[in-house]
């Protein structure tokens, strides 16, 4: 389902470009106050995002992803700002519209996307790869269910169900470009994506 959500909404706004948007909210009553939505990461495996997103510090970046799913390849362009009580991440086609906002404060979870995009497509599967990728160890295993736990090592993070290895993310040093980047890979739900960032100076 996920890699359903990426990918496909990735071709159907290649095809159709944007046009309306629309907003809604895509947190969840979980029952529990602390916790903001719950999203798929592997096969039966959910990540819990919590209320607030206490990034630790603050980033502001340009990236490219390169979605790969099967034989099919996609570049999108994103711009991602985390601190403490706010995330957000707008999403675009490499040099084109825009595809969706998903915005995260201690008050709402916000979707904005355009009307072309399928019914699948969830920004808490976007929200659940940012905080696989970029949250502290810590709180990543805080966030996963009992059994699922997290192995670091140096420019590693892997995740497993049990023995099974449902996530791996290597982070590598930076390109010739000066870029951060990083490759995700989602064994469960067979997807990577490739995130090169630009960090950006707040102004």
């Amino acid at each position: 389902m996920h890699n359903r959500g990426i990918i496909g909404v990735i071709l159907a706004c290649a095809i159709f470009g944007t046009g309306c948007q629309s907003t809604q909210s895509i947190a969840q009553d979980t029952g529990i106050a602390s916790e903001a939505a719950k999203a798929f990461i592997g096969k039966g495996v959910e990540l819990t995002l919590p209320a607030s997103p206490n990034f630790p510090g603050e980033m502001n970046a340009m990236q490219t992803l390169i979605a790969r799913h099967e034989d099919r390849v996609q570049a999108l362009q994103a711009v991602l700002s985390a601190r403490e009580d706010h995330v957000n991440v707008v999403t675009m086609l490499a040099n084109g519209p825009r595809i969706m906002e998903v915005d995260w404060t201690a008050q709402d979870m916000l979707e904005t996307r355009s009307s072309f995009a399928p019914e699948a497509l969830s920004g808490l599967n976007m929200l659940a790869d940012i905080y696989l990728v970029f949250w502290p160890q810590k709180a990543v295993q805080t966030a996963l269910p009992e059994g699922v736990y997290v192995n670091q090592e140096a420019g590693l993070r892997q995740i497993y169900n049990d023995t099974r290895q449902i996530v791996e993310i290597r982070y590598y040093t930076k390109d010739e470009r000066g870029r951060d980047h990083c490759v995700l890979t989602n064994f469960d739900l067979g997807y990577s994506l490739t995130i090169y960032s630009d960090a950006m100076t707040a102004k």
